[in-house]
């Protein structure tokens, strides 16, 4: 079996990243696969972006999850530039472009969801308000409301965090609203006050998930198309359409994706009112 081409990545693209749709959002694990690419390990994060960018063009906007929950819910800073993504070496590579608007990469302001991204529509999602992590006015409804085309490359949809966007518009019982409250940074210097509201779960009764449903429902009803290379694990679809599946999986059953309900059950009936009662009055939202 031969390296995988430039030429390869390139018809995937052409096939499930077709040219109508402006905006475009990647979820992407390239461990799982670039390895066939026979790149350096550290050449994997930019070689793989700038074949994403140069097939794309400057004409459309391109979304990648720059997520840092862990990082700012033990320390209580973000730094646009020096916080490090918890979501592979895709953002990686255009975080380092971001640092010095190479490309025209920008990285959103939300401490624990912050978005990288370069296009013409990029002042729209820097300019959403994100009252709360996943809701109406956040960056996942935004890529619902333009018909963004959503894709998940080397990973599953577990990946793809359109599932917190449902479960905080249905407002899941297992989860309540909790305010993270820190300090802004650019590249070291202070620059002020950063918050975020997440639609967190229990530290008590933590949810133990098995989220594999998701993607054979997607693909069920046709709402994403497959990657015809097995080699380059890709699937995509319309953002809306993927929202719009995993919201008819939680309206039949908020608990569709859990599988310790009877622990939660017990915890909302028990412990969460006590839980949200315990948290300092900066953590309270709305404040």
């Amino acid at each position: 079996m031969g390296k995988l081409t430039d030429k390869d990545l390139v018809t995937v693209l052409e096939d499930l990243l077709p040219p109508g749709e402006d905006v475009v959002a990647v979820y992407s694990g390239l461990w799982t696969f670039a390895g066939g690419f026979g790149w350096p390990p550290a050449e994997m994060g930019p070689r793989m972006l700038r074949l994403i960018e140069d097939y794309l063009g400057p004409d459309r906007t391109l979304v990648l999850p720059a997520y840092s929950f862990l990082d700012f819910a033990r320390f209580r800073r973000f730094d646009l530039v020096r916080t490090l993504t918890e979501t592979g070496a895709l953002p990686d590579a255009a975080l380092a472009k971001s640092a010095t608007g190479a490309d025209g990469w920008v990285r959103s302001r939300s401490p624990m969801n912050s978005y990288l991204v370069r296009g013409p529509r990029a002042a729209e999602l820097l300019s959403r308000p994100c009252t709360t992590a996943w809701g109406q006015d956040g960056v996942l409804a935004w890529l619902c409301e333009v018909k963004a085309r959503i894709a998940v490359l080397g990973v599953p949809w577990v990946s793809c965090s359109m599932m917190h966007h449902a479960e905080e518009l249905q407002m899941v019982p297992y989860r309540y609203f909790k305010r993270f409250a820190g300090t802004l940074m650019i590249d070291g210097e202070e620059s002020g006050p950063c918050v975020e509201v997440m639609y967190a779960r229990s530290l008590q009764a933590v949810p133990e998930w098995d989220i594999t449903g998701f993607g054979a429902e997607l693909r069920r009803q046709g709402a994403v198309k497959v990657s015809d290379n097995r080699r380059i694990p890709m699937e995509a679809g319309p953002a809306a359409e993927v929202h719009r599946v995993n919201s008819d999986l939680f309206a039949d059953d908020p608990y569709c994706y859990i599988t310790n309900r009877e622990v939660l059950e017990a915890w909302i009936r028990d412990g969460k009112e006590a839980e949200m009662a315990g948290l300092k009055p900066d953590e309270r939202w709305p404040q």
